[in-house]
């Protein structure tokens, strides 16, 4: 009896908080979207800062902004989409955004983009983003908001005190990969103490796929020959990405570098701004972090006479005697999901718009050390006077030599791969031979059998290389729409249909 009681009281909290929901989002006169977004604790006060200004701009809209952490989000994004609760708007790393095409998860916004913003866009941002239809139509898929790469991040402090002159160095100064070792060889025999009973290493990059990445492409290794992406042109048993693996494995093994174990993301970041590694591979999204947070870089986090932000320089990364510098080119753009229709869909065709226009990249370059993705964005005065700008322009330079990878809705999946095995070879539980193997059968898996689809009514997988996953615009229909309170009903239909049993029961 007591839990009949319980259970019915309980359906009737979830009608009452339904129908409040429906009541909100519907007789209140506005249209609510979700929005994800992925921007770490320091850049996030500026997301809510341009939500709070798009309402006052747009009373009729509700943005309800979610925090989703970077390296979870994907994979959240994937699940919730099955039950049809994925967010109306997305913040999408580069390669997300045409695999999600392709499995008919978000929706072209070619039609909301007029032809001062696609020249005003910088061309990789666009092309990150851009991918045929399914009756081969180009079609542009998310709004892009920034780019990036990852840079050579360094200590001035420590790399003075190791004896190295650095009074030359500039934001355009790149080693060669000789130059590069002897470097943080000599920080390490310095035998510096790091302030922690132990002693500064000369460099750390993190784990996972880019940290591997601007190595393996500074050597002239390719995943794919002539960055073809197909079968028959696998390329991770060439004499370049033997070489490259080779010397990546010899770096982490090296002493000047902390134990594979210990460069993991959550790790690597402390370790160089508390002053116990002098060189740090790492991106821009971190230099709010940085300048804001670190104890050598901002004297206010615990008074260190020497901090402040002139003790961190920033130069490109390492090249091989042919020039190659292999920071890949990453980026952020905001997606739509398929199923957003009506006045939804306006209301976030209008929220991605607002967030990827000029303005919102100056708020982002000049507060967060964004690298706009818009090209006018560089030539704004308020950019250009800010604290920013160094590193901006720092940053677009390399950019500007960045490795470009296919765009191919199964690169996300190829680059993960390569990371997952990446981090077992280098933590002695692969030989280079096994790696290589695996690698090389994985991605043939991918690339015969293709990415399951999840979207609706579109092919389920990819077998040739084709873009059959993704939706024609002209007649794809999403199985069921986003409209304001379509899941509260589907809690007040179930409601009303157990309450009447439960009652019929209890007497």
């Amino acid at each position: 009896m007591k839990s009949r009681k319980i259970i019915f009281l309980f359906l009737v909290t979830i009608i009452v908080s339904s129908l409040a929901s429906i009541a909100h989002a519907q007789t209140s006169g506005k249209t609510v979207i979700t929005f994800w977004y992925t921007e770490n604790s320091s850049e996030a006060p500026g997301v809510l800062k341009l939500i709070r200004e798009f309402e006052a701009q747009n009373p009729d809209i509700d943005v309800d902004a979610q925090a989703k952490g970077f390296f979870s989000a994907k994979e959240t994004y994937l699940t919730q989409y099955t039950v049809e609760l994925e967010p109306t708007v997305f913040r999408a790393a580069r390669d997300w955004v045409v695999e999600f095409a392709f499995q008919g998860l978000i929706q072209p916004v070619t039609d909301y983009m007029n032809a001062t913003d696609k020249q005003d866009f910088i061309a990789d941002a666009l092309r990150l983003v851009t991918y045929p239809d399914s009756n081969g139509v180009e079609q542009i898929w998310g709004f892009p908001q920034l780019v990036d790469v990852p840079a050579l991040f360094y200590n001035k402090r420590l790399v003075e005190a190791a004896g190295i002159n650095t009074t030359s160095w500039t934001t355009n100064t790149s080693f060669t990969w000789d130059e590069f070792i002897s470097t943080v060889q000599a920080v390490w025999d310095a035998n510096l103490p790091d302030g922690q009973g132990g002693r500064v290493y000369g460099f750390t990059l993190q784990g996972m796929f880019f940290g591997g990445q601007p190595i393996y492409y500074g050597h002239g290794a390719r995943f794919f020959k002539n960055d073809v992406v197909s079968l028959e042109n696998i390329n991770i048993n060439s004499t370049e990405s033997r070489t490259a693996l080779k010397f990546l494995k010899d770096v982490v093994d090296a002493d000047y570098t902390p134990p594979w174990d210990q460069q993991g993301w959550e790790t690597i970041n402390p370790m160089f701004t508390t002053g116990q590694v002098a060189f740090i591979q790492q991106g821009p999204w971190e230099l709010a972090n940085f300048l804001n947070n670190a104890p050598e870089f901002n004297k206010t986090v615990d008074n260190r006479e020497y901090a402040g932000p002139d003790n961190l320089g920033i130069m490109r990364l390492p090249h091989d005697d042919q020039g190659n510098e292999g920071a890949p080119l990453g980026g952020h753009a905001y997606v739509i999901t398929s199923r957003a229709t009506g006045a939804v869909k306006e209301a976030a065709m209008k929220f991605a718009k607002f967030m990827s226009s000029h303005h919102a990249m100056v708020e982002g370059a000049v507060d967060y050390y964004h690298v706009p993705a818009r090209e006018s964005v560089y030539q704004d005065d308020e950019v250009k006077n800010s604290n920013a700008w160094k590193y901006i322009e720092a940053i677009k330079n390399i950019i500007d030599r960045s490795y470009k990878n296919p765009v191919d809705h199964r690169w996300a999946q190829i680059e993960t791969i390569f990371g997952n095995e990446l981090d077992n070879y280098l933590a002695n539980e692969e030989t280079l031979d096994e790696f290589i193997a695996f690698v090389s059968s994985f991605w043939s898996e991918i690339l015969v059998e293709g990415i399951q689809n999840t979207g609706g009514g579109t092919s389920a997988t990819n077998t040739g290389g084709g873009n059959g996953g993704i939706p024609n615009v002209d007649t794809f229909t999403p199985s069921t729409s986003i409209e304001a309170g379509s899941i509260d009903l589907i809690f007040i239909i179930s409601s009303l249909i157990l309450i009447p049993l439960i009652h019929k029961k209890k007497k």
